[in-house]
């Protein structure tokens, strides 16, 4: 199993679907934080800590504040590449990076920090 995991950088790629744009075309701000949580959560199964993990130790991580910086827009059938990787780890607390991107170009079109604690499942503390 992976201790340091702020040496592991997993990305996932995603197709933007039609029901996931506003009015303009434009990805949804509450989509983006969509593709932040399924990402984060493939990592950290990447590394043995699955749902079915975290519901064995009777743990689980909640995210305390989202900062996105939205560059460029992503619209209806684009494909973004979703990098992440965990800045900073601490007992109970977890600092991930987000970048997103197109694959074809490389364009960082936006980036991303999620400030993570880790909490008891049945008393939320």
């Amino acid at each position: 199993m992976v201790t340091d995991m702020s040496a592991v950088v997993f990305e996932r790629t995603f197709r933007i679907r039609y029901s996931e744009c506003d009015l303009y075309g434009h990805l949804k701000d509450a989509q983006y934080i969509r593709l932040m949580l399924e990402t984060a959560f493939d990592a950290s199964a990447n590394v043995g800590y699955s749902f079915e993990k975290y519901q064995e130790i009777g743990c689980h991580w909640i995210i305390r504040l989202t900062e996105i910086e939205y560059l460029r827009p992503l619209y209806y059938d684009d494909i973004v590449c979703v990098r992440t990787w965990v800045e900073d780890f601490q007992r109970v607390r977890s600092l991930r990076r987000y970048e997103f991107s197109r694959p074809d170009t490389n364009e960082l079109v936006a980036q991303a920090v999620t400030d993570w604690v880790f909490l008891d499942s049945k008393s939320g503390y």
